[in-house]
């Protein structure tokens, strides 16, 4: 079974949600790409020279750190700064650089909790709840031939996550109308004519 690294960022945020994050953290992904084909990880505390060396030296594809490498925005990618030279090595390497920063530290089996249970305490509750999660209404329409295509590659692309459950869409069919006008090229229809479609609106949650 082939396995990617958005597989493995998927299944850490269904027990350690990225909204669980505080405001000013930057948990989730760091460098590189959901697509890459990972054999070998590496976790860490930090990011530093030091991992670095020992990620490239064991030809590992992806690190996954608690701090994240980033807290502010980067301006610059100055190649002979500390941090432009980690992320040149970083692409040279194909390396995928993942963060759990303040949502593991939140999560309900996270490292609070853990730490927690590990210093004797018994009655354990959070001081204050973690923010909620936030959600967005994405919504296509669709011409009824594509549609499960469509729906598909959605969800494939991380679309449809409420909570534990994957692949949360709705679809209401109707019908489009639309006219293309001049200089377009249409997939359905032709240019100047009024077309009639069977469509779905199909909706889900990023």
């Amino acid at each position: 079974m082939m396995v990617r690294a958005k597989d493995i960022m998927n299944l850490m945020e269904e027990e350690f949600p990225l909204y669980l994050a505080e405001s000013w953290d930057n948990s989730g992904l760091q460098v590189g790409s959901g697509d890459k084909k990972v054999g070998r990880i590496l976790i860490a505390l930090d990011l530093d020279s030091f991992v670095l060396k020992q990620a490239v030296e064991q030809q590992v594809d992806m690190i996954i750190t608690h701090h994240p490498l980033f807290f502010k925005s980067v301006k610059n990618i100055n190649y002979a700064s500390p941090l432009g030279k980690m992320i040149k090595t970083l692409v040279s390497a194909d390396i995928t650089v993942y963060a759990a920063h303040t949502n593991l530290d939140a999560a309900e089996q996270g490292l609070n909790q853990a730490l927690a249970e590990k210093l004797g305490f018994v009655d354990i509750e959070p001081l204050y709840s973690a923010s909620k999660e936030a959600l967005f209404k994405l919504v296509v329409y669709v011409p009824a031939t594509h549609l499960e295509e469509v729906r598909a590659a959605i969800c494939t692309a991380g679309a449809g996550y409420i909570g534990k459950y994957a692949d949360c869409t709705f679809r209401t069919q109707g019908t489009g109308t639309f006219r293309p006008g001049q200089d377009t090229n249409p997939f359905i229809g032709k240019t100047g004519e009024l077309e009639e479609v069977d469509e779905f609106r199909l909706e889900t949650v990023i």
